[in-house]
């Protein structure tokens, strides 16, 4: 089963910035979190940040980028 983990960081998505924020099922449900997170910080994702996150599964140029990273579960990676 592919899940995707919702990160945010720094605006350089230093590693040591990172936080998980969510294990989600969906890509659309990674975003809509990445988005309600954003627009509780008061800055909210703009269409086409939301649409770079979806296709590049990153935002960029801002002071919080979210990532979206996929993994499989209950597989051994060979």
């Amino acid at each position: 089963m592919k899940v995707y983990l919702l990160y945010s960081g720094n605006a350089w998505m230093n590693h040591s910035s990172l936080q998980l924020h969510a294990i989600c099922t969906t890509l659309d449900k990674a975003c809509e979190i990445a988005n309600e997170h954003a627009t509780a910080g008061d800055d909210p994702l703009e269409e086409s940040e939301l649409d770079e996150l979806r296709e590049e599964r990153q935002t960029y140029g801002r002071e919080e980028n979210y990532l979206i990273c996929e993994a499989e579960t209950d597989e051994l990676d060979s």
